[in-house]
């Protein structure tokens, strides 16, 4: 470590508190001042720095004989490691008018007392001694805490000497915290040592001058705000593009996403799906598609809120039936057939989405194309109530959307209201016999060919219900999603405009190839009810994940 010896000055600075203007006004300064002093600051050569007097050991006003020290850093700037040196000082003092100080300031050295003399205005004198204290900085406190690996922040309470971690799910094994602590503090045990962060783990911080204090770190349930998500609390956590992932960049197949436990499943058409960390986008492996592989078989994928997948094939591309296998997971290597409906030429399979738990009861929904009807299908205990649809239902809006379109129904038992995506019918809630809720003029507010909102996927957090929804870009131009409240559907006739509807709209992306106007989107409610993802695949592009979280950050601990 390199020492730097530091030479300062001394300056004499008068505020006047007391005016000489007239006799009157002088009579009343207190002559019995014991010294008049009323702040006294050491300062460095150039001017930086301004160091105090210990007031644990001096008190204003000083009294005759006492011996005041100054306290300066052991380093200067406190977060260098340069040394300072206090051997050539300068003072600034505050002093009431006509209060002397002999012999006058001047630089001196602070290793030792050096004695003056104050006289005040009735002639009274006393006498003080200054001397200098270097000091080591007893500050032990962990000022930052995360696990990078997973993008985890800890929330630090300070007077308990804890940090919390809220999982929203993810595996805090094997993780190697980075830590800011307070200036030449140091930490035990090292944090390149990984630790198990779901278990509680206690580090001991020492500071420079040996003061010791201990944190534990562990998972915690906070207070969470009254309802919904907590505001401002939306970040991204990963954006990757598909080439990252082991997925073709720009072949046209990539068109849906997934939630299934800890994965994110990227359905890829003709291929076997990748599937990533849902946290960090790190590719984990493939599902085993066997004979569903195909350009037109596994055509789209969705999943339901306990994590079964379903993929659905295209008719009447891929033939008059309508078929949907259901995976339980990513490796699932047998999946059932849940549906197999002869269509008679419909045109579907663009979108689907799932409503509540396929293991017991959920509704699947299905829009079909260039028109306004929603093919329904009701699971009950687990069980599909008939391979045709429970339900056909033509919808009361004024245009049929056309190929990219998509509804989900806002409850998992049937029959239910639902939300629905498709240029250019807009976007709105249909009550259950399909007459309208509430509508949003897409065409009335700009939208036109060349941007398509289509894929929806709804969660209900902390007490409000959210949809999510994605705006494609045809021919290049923006893409990105949107977070609504539809806690209240009828409110969706102002949702765009209203931003205590419309919460959060992801960065836009421009993408020059996604000629066939296809993506989507997807909601993940953590177990522990503190955290919401929201997913979004652009077609060609990239895929990413936004959280939210519902903690009451400033009553975290509650009452």
């Amino acid at each position: 470590m390199k020492r730097y010896i530091i030479k300062y000055m001394l300056a004499f600075v008068f505020l006047f508190f007391a005016s000489c203007e007239t006799p009157e006004v002088i009579q009343k300064i207190d002559t019995n001042s014991n010294s008049g002093i009323m702040q006294l600051t050491a300062t460095f050569m150039k001017g930086v720095g301004e160091f105090s007097v210990d007031t644990t050991v001096n008190k204003y006003p000083f009294s005759d004989g006492e011996v005041v020290k100054i306290v300066v850093p052991w380093y200067y700037p406190i977060e260098s490691t340069n040394e300072t040196s206090i051997s050539s000082m300068k003072i600034k003092a505050s002093l009431p008018n006509n209060v002397f100080v002999s012999p006058s300031f001047d630089i001196i050295d602070l290793t030792k007392e050096n004695p003056f003399t104050i006289t005040s205005p009735s002639g009274k004198k006393i006498n003080i001694k200054i001397i200098g204290v270097r000091k080591k900085s007893s500050e032990a406190m962990i000022k930052e805490f995360e696990l990078e690996k997973v993008g985890l922040g800890g929330f630090i309470i300070e007077v308990n000497k804890f940090i919390g971690l809220v999982s929203g799910g993810m595996d805090l094994s094997n993780q190697k915290p980075k830590i800011r602590l307070s200036y030449h503090a140091t930490i035990h045990p090292d944090t390149s040592i990984a630790q198990n962060f779901n278990n509680p783990v206690t580090y001991t911080v020492t500071a420079h001058d040996g003061t010791q204090q201990i944190y534990t770190v562990r998972p915690f349930s906070p207070k969470k705000v009254a309802y919904g998500l907590r505001k401002a609390s939306a970040r991204q956590l990963w954006f990757k593009g598909l080439s990252e992932m082991g997925i073709p960049a720009a072949d046209h197949m990539t068109t849906s996403i997934a939630v299934s436990g800890n994965h994110l499943v990227i359905n890829t058409r003709n291929q076997d799906n990748v599937y990533v960390d849902r946290f960090t986008g790190e590719p984990k492996g493939k599902m085993q598609l066997g004979s569903l592989k195909g350009s037109l078989t596994n055509f789209f994928a969705t999943s339901d809120e306990v994590g079964n997948i379903l993929i659905c094939n295209l008719t009447p591309n891929a033939g008059a039936n309508f078929v949907v296998y259901k995976f339980t997971g990513v490796t699932d290597a047998n999946p059932v057939k849940l549906i197999d409906w002869p269509t008679s030429g419909l045109a579907m399979g663009r979108k689907m989405s799932v409503t509540g738990n396929l293991n017991g009861n959920a509704l699947i929904t299905v829009t079909q194309m260039n028109s306004k009807i929603v093919h329904i299908w009701e699971m009950k205990n687990g069980v599909l109530q008939n391979s045709a649809p429970k339900e056909s239902l033509n919808v009361a809006f004024e245009k049929n959307w056309t190929f990219q379109s998509d509804a989900i129904a806002e409850s998992s038992v049937y029959p239910s209201k639902l939300f629905i995506s498709g240029y250019p019918s807009s976007f709105g809630a249909v009550n259950k016999d399909g007459s309208v809720l509430a509508i949003y003029n897409l065409e009335g507010a700009g939208y036109n060919a060349n941007f398509i909102p289509q894929s929806i996927d709804l969660a209900t957090f902390n007490g409000a219900k959210y949809l999510a929804q994605t705006i494609v870009a045809l021919y290049g131009g923006a893409n990105n999603c949107h977070l609504y409240d539809v806690t209240n559907p009828s409110n969706l006739a102002s949702a765009p405009k209203d931003p205590n509807l419309l919460l959060f709209s992801s960065p836009v992306n421009v993408v020059t190839n996604n000629t066939n106007a296809t993506g989507d989107v997807a909601i993940k409610v953590s177990d522990d009810g503190f955290k919401m993802v929201m997913y979004m695949v652009i077609t060609n592009f990239r895929v990413g994940a936004y959280e939210f979280d519902c903690i009451d950050v400033d009553n975290i601990l509650g009452n």
